[in-house]
This record gives structure tokens, C-alpha cells and sequence, in this order.
């Protein structure tokens, strides 16, 4: 199973008190349609999701008392799910319209949502769940942080970011293939979100690729800061071997005072070390800020040659 569909499948397990009308409001805003005859308007919703094709099957026999009518479209293409088509019938359409407050006209059927049907946090959180178990989709966190739901009307998504706002939950809208996808692309946004809609167990998986994320990154980043430095000190060290060289080969070593001969010794001799490990060397021991100072005296005496 995929990331988005086990976030779905625990959405739906932990349905233990929600809004049965603003879930189903947030059903027919992503895979509703509405469609009409000279009998009136019947709701049809397609989803691809077994299990969310049985939860409205049983949200209409809950708030309804009605069995809809539900037939499986097979798809031969193994790689394609099949395809729930949940029918609703003239009568049942028409009231659950009035009661969510949808127009059954083809010309405004895109008012958005009712303010009566998201006026609680109880219905926002049920309509949020409807709405990504309807066509919310999750990358894996292993491979990218994204997730998204996509809606029919611009304003339906537009009500949906100010909800999630109101949440202290960001989140963006971009349009694509007549569509308006409300996506989020932050981790910790992420993660609120799949709190907020009880998805608990996909919260700590993500939790988890974060952490190990982070983890890695930080050593990588040690790791880069410590080669940067390593080879600063080799380079380094490299010229001051040369500066040692010239001077040996020009006036020879012996003519260097007692201090100097010292260090420039240690540095042929240890061509690796740190101007810290370098002090740590010398009878008495001398400081990194002294090891620099008589390094910067032999490389005036070799610049004076």
C-alpha cells in the first residue's frame, strides 16, 4: 500500500465522532458530480478506494436511511485500480442539496461551501477528512514532503487554505488540468495536518523520516566542515613545507634561531598536523596564536631571500 492510502485507511478507522453531512459535503466538492435529467438531479461520486466507497455507503444509510446504489467499474489496465461509482438517487440528491445548501442549478453549482456546514471545528475537521479521503494524495516522506487535495471550484479550495489557516496550517493553490490543487509542502505542515485528521500513526512515520533526515544531514554537514577543514590544513601546511625548504636551501637551517629550528622540525616532520597539534609539540608547549606568529617569521625570512 502507498503512504496516501494508509493515511486514508486510518482517517477512516478513527471516524469515532465526526460530522456525517460536512463529510459528505467534502465527498461531492472533490468526487461529485451532479448530474441531470427530467426526473431532476442525481449526485454520482467515483472513487477509486474501496474503503472510502463502503464509508459513504454507510455515511448515506446513517444521516439518510438510504442504500445506495454501487457498481464496481473493472479496469483491465493492471496498473489502474477499479474505479467505485456510487449512485444517488433524484430524491436523496435533492434533499441532501437542500441540506448542505448546494444549488442544483447548473449555472451556480459552484458557490463554495456553506458556512452552516464548516461552522464548528468538529465539521471542518469532518470535512477535511472527506475532502483528502476524496482526492488528498501523499508522497511518501522518504522520497519528498508534499501533499494535496484537489477540488472542482477555485472558491471550494480557497475556503479550504482559510480553514487550514485557521488551524495555524499553510498551505498553497496552483490550477492544473481545470483543477485547483491545495497542496502543502512543508514537513512540520504536513505532519499538523495528518494530526489534525487523526492519521496518528502516519504522523509518526513521517516524525520518523524526519528525524533520520535530519540526522543525516547534520553529519553530512560535519562531515563536508571537516574535510573543508582538513583540506585547509594540508594546503596550508604544504606552503609552510615549501617556505621551510627554501630557507634550507638558501641559508640553510641551522642558521634559524633555537624557536624557529624548533617549529621548522616539527612541520617537515609532521606535515599533517594543526597549528594546535603543531604547540602541543614544541619544549614548552606554545599556543595556536604562537605558532602562527613564528610561522609568519619564517615566511618573512624566506619572502627576505
Amino acid at each position: 500500500m502507498s503512504f496516501s492510502s494508509d493515511i486514508k485507511t486510518e482517517i477512516i478507522s478513527n471516524l469515532d465522532d465526526y460530522d456525517v453531512l460536512a463529510m459528505l459535503s467534502a465527498f461531492t466538492k472533490t468526487i461529485g458530480t451532479l448530474n441531470y435529467n427530467s426526473f431532476g438531479v442525481k449526485i454520482t461520486l467515483k472513487t477509486e478506494s474501496n474503503p472510502v466507497a463502503r464509508l459513504i455507503f454507510s455515511n448515506l444509510k446513517k444521516f439518510y436511511n438510504y442504500e445506495c446504489d454501487m457498481k464496481v467499474i473493472h479496469n483491465n489496465n493492471l496498473r489502474k485500480k477499479n474505479i467505485y461509482e456510487i449512485l444517488i438517487d433524484e430524491k436523496i440528491s435533492k434533499q441532501f442539496c437542500e441540506d448542505t445548501h448546494t444549488s442544483t442549478s447548473p449555472f451556480d453549482f459552484d458557490l463554495g461551501i456553506d458556512e452552516k456546514i464548516i461552522d464548528s471545528n468538529v465539521k471542518k475537521i469532518s470535512f477535511l477528512q472527506g475532502a483528502f479521503l476524496g482526492t488528498g494524495f501523499c508522497y511518501d516522506p522518504s522520497k519528498m514532503y508534499h501533499l494535496e487535495i484537489i477540488f472542482k471550484q477555485e472558491n471550494v479550495g480557497m475556503q479550504v487554505k482559510d480553514m487550514l489557516y485557521g488551524f495555524g496550517i499553510k498551505s498553497s493553490i496552483f490550477e492544473r488540468n481545470e483543477n485547483y490543487v491545495l497542496y502543502i509542502k512543508e514537513a512540520e505542515a504536513i505532519s499538523d495536518f495528518l494530526s489534525l485528521t487523526k492519521a496518528y500513526n502516519s504522523v509518526l512515520k513521517l516524525e520518523n523520516v524526519r528525524a533520520l533526515k535530519d540526522i543525516k544531514n547534520n553529519v553530512n554537514r560535519r562531515f563536508n566542515f571537516e574535510t573543508a577543514n582538513l583540506n585547509k590544513t594540508v594546503d596550508a601546511a604544504l606552503k609552510q613545507k615549501l617556505i621551510i625548504e627554501k630557507i634550507e636551501k638558501t641559508i640553510g637551517l641551522e642558521s634559524l634561531d633555537p624557536l624557529l629550528l624548533e617549529l621548522a622540525y616539527a612541520r617537515i616532520e609532521n606535515p599533517d598536523v594543526s597549528l594546535k597539534e603543531l604547540g602541543e609539540m614544541m619544549t614548552p608547549k606554545i599556543s595556536k596564536s604562537g605558532v602562527s606568529y613564528r610561522l609568519n617569521k619564517l615566511k618573512k625570512i624566506a619572502d627576505d631571500l
